[in-house]
């Protein structure tokens, strides 16, 4: 498969850029103390999410034939996880905010981002144990033909 380079920024850079900025704020949020804690909230929540939508970006764009199969088997899961992600965000903002109180140190929903990160991850794991629900190389979308010097494997739509 033909690789396509463009230039400037594109979604896999600017998530890149989102995730070292919510990194920096991070360490920088965990000098000041738990006053900003809701700030912490955000920054951690926005890092679970980038996480997330990154696996998707990769995983929802394959450039085979087998990709189109791996989109439509992911679509459940990209929309239930992106419904979670707002809910959270809807019960942090009316019902349960992240701030610290006596009785109440660690908000509780500290533990529905982190278990929204838990879950993405146990997906990662499965699906990658699955190899993707792809053939790779072996499969019948990839052919083998020897071009000049250039050994690696071609699609067939090319």
């Amino acid at each position: 498969m033909a690789q396509t380079h463009r230039r400037g920024c594109g979604i896999p850079q600017f998530i890149l850029g989102v995730y070292i900025f919510c990194c920096i704020v991070l360490l920088w949020l965990d000098t000041l103390g738990p006053k900003y804690i809701v700030a912490f909230f955000v920054m951690t929540l926005l890092a679970n999410y980038m996480n997330f939508w990154s696996l998707m970006y990769l995983v929802r764009n394959v450039e085979t034939t087998e990709g189109v199969a791996l989109r439509r088997r992911t679509k459940v899961y990209y929309y239930v996880m992106n419904a979670l992600y707002i809910i959270v965000i809807l019960v942090a903002c009316f019902l349960y905010q992240p701030i610290c109180k006596a009785g109440n140190v660690y908000p509780v929903v500290f533990n529905w981002s982190a278990f929204l990160f838990i879950f993405n991850a146990l997906y990662h794991w499965i699906i990658h144990s699955m190899d993707y629900g792809l053939l790779w190389e072996k499969g019948d979308n990839v052919k083998t033909e020897i071009h000049g010097n250039d050994d690696t494997p071609v699609s067939k739509e090319e």
